[in-house]
C-alpha cells in the first residue's frame, strides 16, 4: 500500500474480511531535507547590477534523496516583504514553487536596486517535504569594472609579447588583474597556453614570458580582466597578436679533420650565436647531442671529439642558436661528410661535457665482473637455501693508467676522484686487424692507488683504480 509524507501519522481507518478485521493503521513520518547551504552570492559579495544575478545553493538530503523543487526569495535589506524568484527569472510577491533538481536560480538583470544591499534565501523540497528556509546571505548589485581595450606589442623576433590595456572601476578602485593567452581560435580563455594568475594592483601592462612553444607566424589572443574593491571582476576582453621570428642562419659548413683527437670545425657562425653539435653512427637515422657551444664572436668554431669511434663511420651536424628571452631559436642543420676516425689514443672524457677530456696511457686492464643483485633465503625455514639473481646491471673492473710526470699524475687523480666519465679504449687487434672498442661510462669504485717505478731513463708513475659501469 502506498502513502505520502502528507499522510504520515495515525489515521482512523478500518476494514474487514471473512477472517480478519483491523483499525488504526499507523503511517510513519518521512524525514525532511535539512536546511540548504547557500553558496553564492554570500558575505556581502558584489554582483554586476547590469547582468542577471545567479543564486546557488546545495540541497542537503538526510536520506540520500534528491531535490524536487525550490522556493527562492530576495529583498532589499530592511524591506518588510520578500519577492520570490520565478522559473523565468522574474520576481513575484507571491510564493513561487519551481519544480527543479537544480541548485541554482537566476534573477533577471535590472530587477534589483543598484548600490543597495540585498539578502536572499531558499528552501528545498524532497519527496513532498520542505526544508526550513536557510539563514539569509547578503550581496550588493553594483556597476562592474570594465576593460575597454587590449593591445599587444609583439615585434618580429620578440618572444615575450607586451600586453597593455585600459580599464576602469564601476565603483571604488581597481585592485587586481589577470592576463591569459590562447590560440586565436579560442572563444574563451578557459584553456590558456599561459595564465598570469591573479595579480594584485591596478595594473595596465604585463609582459608574457618568452615561450618555446610559440608557433612561428602563429596567431594568438591575449585576454585581460580586472577586479575592483569588493571583489567583482569584469568580463574578459581580448586582443589579437602574432608571434614571428627569422630563424638564425645555418653554419656554412661542418668539416672533420683527423687528429688525436679528431676535430670538428663549424664554419660561418653568426656573432652572438651558440652552436649545437650532434653526431650519428647510423647514417643519420638517429642523432645524439655531442655538445652545445656558448655564444661567441662571428666565425668558425671548433670542437675536439675524443669519443669518435675508431674505424667506424660517423656523421656530424651543427646548428646556430640564438637565445631570445631565455628561449633558443635554432637554425637548420648543416651536416658533414661521412668521417672515420684513425685515432688510436685512449681518453678519459667528461660525462657531463664531452668537450672536456684528458689523453691517457693504459698500462693494464684487469678482468671483468658482472654487477648483479643476489637474494639468498631459506624456504619455509628449511636447511637448504635458495639464491635468486637480479638483472645484470653492467660490469666492474680494475684498470691501471701510466703517466710520466707528477703533474700528469695529479691531473689524472683529479679526474678519478670527480664525477663519472667515459673511458675511450685503444683499439684492439684481432687476427691482425685493429678494431675499435665501445667506450665505457664508469665511476671510480674506491680510492685510486698510485706507485712510482724507478727505472732508467724515466721514472714511470702508475695509477690503479677499481671502477663500476654506470
Amino acid at each position: 500500500m502506498g502513502y505520502t509524507a502528507a499522510a504520515a501519522g495515525v489515521s482512523g481507518v478500518s476494514g474487514a474480511s471473512p477472517d480478519a478485521s483491523w483499525s488504526g493503521l499507523v503511517f510513519p513520518a518521512l524525514a525532511g531535507p535539512a536546511v540548504p547551504t547557500l553558496v553564492s552570492p554570500t558575505s556581502g559579495q558584489q554582483v554586476a547590477s547590469a547582468a542577471a544575478v545567479a543564486l546557488q545553493w546545495v540541497h542537503n538530503s538526510t536520506v540520500g534523496g534528491v531535490q524536487t523543487a525550490y522556493r527562492a526569495q530576495v529583498r532589499a535589506v530592511g524591506a518588510g516583504s520578500w519577492s520570490y524568484v520565478a522559473a523565468d527569472g522574474t520576481l513575484n510577491a507571491s510564493v513561487q514553487t519551481v519544480t527543479s533538481a537544480a541548485g541554482s536560480a537566476s534573477i533577471n538583470a535590472g530587477l534589483l536596486t543598484a548600490g543597495a544591499s540585498h539578502e536572499w534565501s531558499v528552501s528545498t523540497q524532497e519527496a513532498g517535504v520542505w526544508s526550513a528556509t536557510a539563514p539569509v546571505a547578503t550581496f550588493v548589485p553594483v556597476a562592474s569594472p570594465s576593460v575597454s581595450s587590449v593591445s599587444v606589442s609583439s615585434p618580429l623576433g620578440t618572444l615575450a609579447p607586451a600586453v597593455s590595456w585600459s580599464a576602469s572601476a564601476g565603483v571604488g578602485a581597481l585592485t587586481a588583474f589577470q592576463v591569459a593567452v590562447t590560440v586565436s581560435t579560442d572563444a574563451t580563455p578557459d584553456a590558456p597556453l599561459y595564465d598570469s594568475g591573479v595579480q594584485v594592483g591596478a595594473g595596465s601592462a604585463w609582459t608574457v614570458p618568452a615561450r618555446s612553444d610559440w608557433t612561428n607566424g602563429g596567431s594568438y589572443k591575449a585576454w585581460v580582466r580586472v577586479a575592483q574593491a569588493g571583489g567583482l571582476w569584469s568580463p574578459w576582453v581580448s586582443g589579437s597578436f602574432t608571434v614571428s621570428w627569422t630563424a638564425p642562419a645555418a653554419p656554412s659548413s661542418v668539416t672533420v679533420a683527423q687528429g688525436s683527437p679528431p676535430v670538428v670545425t663549424i664554419g660561418s657562425v653568426p656573432s652572438g650565436h651558440g652552436v649545437g653539435v650532434q653526431w650519428s653512427s647510423d647514417a643519420g637515422a638517429t642523432w645524439t647531442t655531442l655538445a652545445t657551444l656558448a655564444a661567441g664572436a662571428a666565425g668558425s668554431r671548433s670542437l675536439a671529439v675524443p669519443l669518435a669511434p675508431f674505424g667506424a663511420g660517423v656523421l656530424f651536424r651543427a646548428s646556430s642558436i640564438l637565445t631570445s628571452g631565455g628561449v633558443d631559436l635554432v637554425s637548420a642543420w648543416t651536416t658533414s661528410a661521412p668521417f672515420t676516425s684513425a685515432d688510436e689514443a685512449a681518453y678519459l672524457v667528461s660525462a657531463s661535457d664531452p668537450a672536456e677530456y684528458v689523453r691517457v696511457s693504459i698500462s693494464s686492464d684487469g678482468g671483468r665482473s658482472v654487477i648483479q643483485s643476489v637474494a639468498v633465503w631459506s624456504p619455509l625455514g628449511g636447511s637448504r637455501v635458495r639464491v635468486d639473481r637480479g638483472v645484470a646491471q653492467g660490469e666492474s673492473g680494475t684498470t691501471t693508467l701510466q703517466t710520466e710526470t707528477d703533474a700528469d699524475t695529479q691531473t689524472l687523480l683529479s679526474w678519478l676522484t670527480g664525477d663519472a666519465f667515459w673511458l675511450r679504449w685503444n683499439p684492439e687487434t684481432q687476427a691482425g686487424v685493429k678494431l675499435g672498442m665501445a667506450p665505457t661510462l664508469m665511476a671510480v669504485a674506491d680510492t685510486p692507488a698510485r706507485e712510482r717505478i724507478a727505472q732508467i731513463p724515466i721514472g714511470w708513475r702508475r695509477i690503479t683504480f677499481p671502477w663500476v659501469q654506470q
